[in-house]
Order: C-alpha cells, then sequence, then structure tokens
C-alpha cells in the first residue's frame, strides 16, 4: 500500500528492489565506486541491483493528492506568522 500511495502523491513509477540489506547494498556500491571497482555510482547498481515489484500510479489518486498538496501551500502561507509565533513561546 505504501509503494501505491508514494506513486500515486508523485505520479511516477515507483520501484522496489530485490535485497535484505538495501542500506549496506547502497555502502557496498558507493565503497566499490571509491575503490575504483567501478567507474560511477550508475554502472555499479546496474551490475548489483535486481528490480523487483513497482507501482504504476493512479491518475485519479495523483489528482487527489495534487488538489490536497495545492490546499496545503496555501494554508502554509497564510499561517506561516503563526507558526512562528508559536515556536517563540
Amino acid at each position: 500500500i505504501w509503494r501505491q500511495m508514494l506513486a500515486d502523491m508523485y505520479g511516477c513509477e515507483v520501484k522496489t528492489i530485490k535485497a535484505q540489506e538495501g542500506p549496506a547494498l547502497g555502502v557496498a556500491i558507493l565503497a566499490g565506486v571509491g575503490a575504483g571497482i567501478f567507474p560511477d555510482v550508475q554502472t555499479a547498481c546496474k551490475e548489483f541491483i535486481e528490480q523487483d515489484t513497482w507501482c504504476q500510479p493512479d491518475a485519479a489518486a495523483h489528482a487527489y493528492y495534487e488538489k490536497g498538496h495545492a490546499l496545503y501551500q496555501k494554508l502554509y502561507r497564510q499561517l506561516k506568522e503563526c507558526y512562528e509565533d508559536l515556536a517563540a513561546l
């Protein structure tokens, strides 16, 4: 559900990878680039990362999130000074 929500909010495909330890894999990829084993991050990623699942955005859900974000931006602009006053308490 979370991946689908992200795809809908951002209006783009969200992919996951087959990896038990994603952060450790990322560090290993960066270390391989830093040690000169791979010329760049993109090449190292192509070597190690295998795609698992993906979610396509739902256009109607994306439109709904866009409306909500526009309302949030409007409210934030109107309440920004109040938030600053509240933080100063």
